[in-house]
């Protein structure tokens, strides 16, 4: 009986390691995909503003005419699409398994990188 009760045991420790280190991998990963997500938001707002520099360097040369109500427009039009896909990409990320360490990783990346 004994033998029987270690061996279960043994087979529930073993799972809660498992699960300890399913929780280990994902934060990390978390982590990882966090930090490269910063970085890569970082470069692409500095292109745009090297785009926009450039552009206005132009205006102000009287190269060309920029109609700012126009740009207004389009980037208002661009973040409102952008949150229409929203709702499609929630029921994605409520499926990870663990996602709770995921994200405590990935929130921990945004915040280092």
């Amino acid at each position: 009986m004994s033998k029987r009760l270690i061996s279960e045991a043994l087979l529930i420790l073993q799972m809660k390691m498992w699960d300890l280190i399913s929780l280990g991998m994902l934060g990390a990963t978390g982590f990882l995909v966090g930090y490269a997500i910063k970085k890569l938001v970082k470069l692409f707002l500095f292109f745009v503003g090297l785009c926009l520099l450039i552009l206005i360097g132009l205006e102000y040369m009287g190269a060309i005419k920029i109609y700012y109500d126009k740009l207004g427009e389009v980037l208002f039009n661009t973040l409102i699409s952008l949150q229409a896909m929203l709702p499609e990409i929630a029921p994605m990320l409520s499926g990870l398994f663990y996602s709770l360490s995921f994200s405590a990783g990935f929130l921990l990346g945004l915040m280092k990188g």
